[in-house]
């Protein structure tokens, strides 16, 4: 998990993402919380649904939501006001008592200890008794990297040592970071990437029927010259589609014909015209 959290932040941090904070916690830490505040331990994977809404929804919300879903009213309220007191994994280990094995406590201030001691400034690391990631077959630590103000995560994993014993028929452990693409290219496009250069940012627009190739052909001849090119599929109001590019620093727009043929727009062509794919 060390060096998995490093690499990615140091992949990220290369990219041009200065701005990132990972967030750290254990499904075995969510686990015994679940028991403590007096969940079906049965039920757990309910409870962790509605909690992986917080930051969305709010605890009112969750509240609800738990209630709905016919988990106990007074158990939902033990669990977001012990949310609210879970700070660090020394106070959240004092207020469980023995809800999760010591090992478990360990492994996860070691984490927390080596990464920060390596961070350097470059990011920032932080346990959140909130973080759940959704996927029922994690089994230990669980991590996501957020970039700058964002709720949303840019990448994401943990540790799912069944898994792999599923289907080879022995236990093997496993820990995996899986990394947005689509999430951090929109970031680089949007934001400016430190390896962008001097080429003027183009948005190719094209009707998702088309053909693609003469779309794919242009922006890898546009890339190659040094331009950050985003692809985007023909909105209903292409107007506003244009507008909101042009916006968003976008200084070339390229409205893709049926035919391969390109009408640019933009302030710096200045006005429309025509070239080939």
């Amino acid at each position: 998990e060390i060096e998995l959290i490093l690499a990615t932040t140091e992949a990220l941090a290369a990219l041009g993402l200065k701005d990132l904070t990972v967030r750290l916690n254990d499904r075995r830490v969510l686990t015994a919380m679940v028991a403590h505040c007096g969940f079906d331990a049965a039920r757990a994977g309910s409870v962790f649904i509605a909690l992986d809404k917080l930051d969305k929804i709010g605890a009112d919300a969750v509240a609800a939501e738990l209630r709905e879903a016919g988990h106990p009213a007074d158990a939902a309220e033990r669990l977001l006001a012990l949310l609210g007191r879970a700070t660090t994994p020394a106070a959240l280990r004092e207020l469980l008592g023995a809800g999760a094995e010591a090992a478990v406590w360990t492994a996860l201030q070691r984490i927390l200890d080596t990464v920060t001691g390596q961070a350097a400034g470059r990011f920032r690391l932080v346990f959140d008794a909130t973080l759940v990631r959704g996927m029922g077959y994690y089994t230990g630590p669980i991590f996501e990297v957020q970039h700058g103000d964002s709720t949303s995560s840019i990448a994401g994993g943990g540790r799912y040592d069944r898994m792999v014993g599923r289907f080879i028929g022995r236990d093997i452990p496993a820990t995996g970071f899986s990394i947005g693409f689509e999430r951090v290219i929109g970031l680089l496009l949007e934001r400016g990437s430190s390896h962008e250069g001097d080429g003027d940012r183009i948005a190719l627009v094209f009707d998702e029927t088309m053909d693609l190739a003469p779309v794919l052909a242009l922006a890898r001849d546009l890339r190659e010259q040094g331009h950050p090119v985003l692809l985007e599929t023909r909105a209903k109001r292409m107007g506003k589609q244009l507008q909101d590019l042009e916006t968003r620093g976008f200084r070339r727009i390229g409205v893709m014909g049926a035919d391969g043929t390109v009408e640019w727009r933009g302030t710096r062509t200045g006005t429309a015209g025509e070239a080939g794919a």
